[in-house]
């Protein structure tokens, strides 16, 4: 089960299950926890489109006993639609094993970046060591003058078939000035402008309806990312597109019966995913108003991508 998966940001203790289908993450603050079960309690499917679906949560010998084991107990989840079959083998402690959905499954050469919102990244329970250091990265950063910044890249690159990956150091050297031209190394030369336009449109418009429905949520999102995915691979997202587009006409099509219609439903070809994630501080606050400072960031995100899609048109 404990297949590595890409990153272009984050900790220790990611895996997915053999298929690739499930993301496990290990270590999981009981926090971040606590936000995906009252998504799920609050039935808020709003937040359930735009973040990674939660699947539930593991005990250390259903670890061990491996993907079979996992993948039984999810599938039986999401036919009952009842979570407590995996949710009661545990209970929530500091540190605790989440099941989600993987964002990169059904990619074949993913390019992942991962953009850290807000210019206030610690919440109440940080130690005045942890304020001021943090307080200090925000200041000196594009979180503080523009409330995001790139905490990690991993790229792709068609032409050489290798992977470039960018850490959070390149992000902490960005300026407003330069900011542009850092996002756009998340683009390859070696892939054609028409995609890389086609790309940044579709997922300025994934950014949209994000802040759209942030802009409805009384939700604090501290230290959260948006998690930004594209396929890399020129043929693979070429094959994708036509098979979309097969799979939209079908759908156009009334003498498709309800068979193929199902059968239709389980395919995916994703060409972009965008998904906020990492929740460790984040909660929901009744009565207080949206989170400004995270609605500020993916709007300055929605102008950067809209830079890029200009400078290749």
């Amino acid at each position: 089960m404990n297949n590595p998966v890409i990153q272009a940001a984050g900790h220790e203790g990611i895996f997915q299950n053999d298929t690739g289908e499930l993301f496990i993450k290990s270590n999981t603050a009981r926090e971040e926890l606590e936000f995906y079960q009252e998504i799920a309690s609050r039935q808020d499917e709003e937040m359930q489109m735009i973040t990674c679906a939660f699947l539930g949560i593991l005990t250390e010998q259903q670890i061990v006993n491996g993907a079979e084991e996992i993948t039984h107990l999810v599938k039986e989840a999401e036919e009952t639609q009842d979570l407590s079959k995996i949710q009661r083998f545990i209970k929530p402690n500091k540190n605790t094993t989440i099941v989600l959905e993987n964002a990169l499954f059904g990619y074949t050469s993913p390019s992942v970046l991962d953009v850290k919102l807000g210019s206030v990244l610690y919440d109440d329970s940080a130690s005045d060591e942890k304020r001021e250091r943090l307080a200090k990265v925000s200041e000196t950063t594009t979180s503080g003058s523009l409330s995001l910044r790139i905490a990690g890249m991993n790229v792709f690159d068609p032409e050489t078939q290798t992977r470039n990956w960018h850490d959070k150091f390149f992000g902490r050297a960005l300026t407003e000035q330069t900011v542009l031209d850092g996002f756009h190394k998340f683009f390859p030369e070696s892939i054609e402008l028409e995609k890389r336009r086609a790309i940044c449109e579709g997922i300025k418009h994934e950014l949209r309806f994000i802040h759209e429905v942030m802009s409805r949520k009384e939700i604090r999102l501290i230290s959260s990312s948006v998690l930004i995915i594209y396929e890399g691979d020129p043929q693979a997202f070429d094959e994708k597109l036509e098979k979309g587009n097969l799979l939209a006409e079908k759908a156009n099509d009334e003498e498709d019966d309800d068979d193929d219609d199902e059968e239709e439903e389980e395919e995916s070809y994703p060409l972009y995913t965008v998904k906020l994630i990492d929740f460790a501080h984040t909660s929901y606050c009744d009565n207080q108003g949206p989170d400004i400072q995270v609605l500020t960031g993916i709007q300055n995100l929605i102008t950067i991508f809209t830079g890029l899609e200009q400078k290749y048109s």
